[in-house]
């Protein structure tokens, strides 16, 4: 493979990965900033009839972090899928002027994938680095990371809410007196008195403990019909980003060890 091409090539792919990156430290700040703000999400009143509780959830401010999650999740997915294009431009380009539409190829099956203009454009000028695209990255394949990250992208292109804003199921603690020690077992739930069942009395153990009570644990969702559908979003892009960095990684050893 000829000289031209070095792994200062593969610097702005890097950069797009370390603005993604930040996007979703941006998203887990919003999360803890809306769940710290909102901490009496989950409410509870005595009932008029006895052995009643009124129990409610307010979600009206957590809503308002909704939008901003879902561009930045947008934002994270479009900075990482282009991380993988600035790096077949940067292979292409240290060998001639790259095709405008040239892509850091992606498919669901090898025989689609090799096929690519973009994939016959690398394999003309770089071979070996065709090779390895083919045989260790592997950027192919039902189910696969590369694939699910290139459909979220394409989605995001052409609608908003990749993402949703969702709840965990709250838990609730039947105390048998106000002023009961709360074993740290129980130290996540919001307390009510049974026997009768009502709320505890205000300035009781119990009532105090409930005011402390962090409230629902929000969590953003993918979308249904989507990759990754309604798994957890910042897990999911932390490793498309670690993935995408383990492209740079592949690549600049390549280069560096040619």
């Amino acid at each position: 493979m000829s000289a031209k091409l070095s792994a200062n090539a593969f610097a702005s792919a890097a950069r797009k990965v370390e603005w993604a990156v930040q996007h979703i430290a941006n998203m887990e700040k919003v999360l803890s900033t809306a769940h710290e703000a909102n901490r009496r999400t989950f409410l509870a009143n005595d009932d008029a009839q006895p052995d009643r509780v009124n129990m409610a959830i307010d979600f009206g401010d957590f809503l308002r972090y909704s939008l901003i999650l879902q561009m930045m999740a947008g934002d994270a997915i479009h900075n990482l899928r282009c991380a993988l294009d600035h790096l077949a431009w940067a292979i292409v380009s240290a060998f001639k002027e790259p095709d405008p539409h040239l892509y850091f190829p992606i498919d669901v099956e090898l025989k689609s994938l090799v096929g690519h203009r973009s994939f016959r454009e690398i394999k003309a000028v770089a071979p070996d680095i065709a090779d390895l695209i083919v045989s260790e990255i592997k950027p192919y394949g039902a189910g696969n990371p590369f694939v699910k990250l290139n459909h979220l992208d394409r989605a995001d292109k052409h609608r908003l809410l990749l993402v949703h804003v969702v709840a965990a199921e709250g838990k609730i603690y039947m105390a048998k007196d106000d002023d009961d020690d709360i074993a740290a077992d129980f130290a996540d739930c919001f307390i009510l008195i049974a026997n009768p069942t009502r709320v505890p009395r205000p300035g009781s153990k119990a009532a105090l403990h409930n005011d402390h009570y962090r409230g629902l644990a929000f969590d953003v969702r993918f979308d249904p019909g989507l990759p990754c559908e309604n798994e957890s979003v910042i897990p999911a892009l932390h490793q498309f980003a670690q993935l995408v960095t383990g492209v740079i990684k592949t690549l600049t050893a390549h280069v560096e060890g040619r």
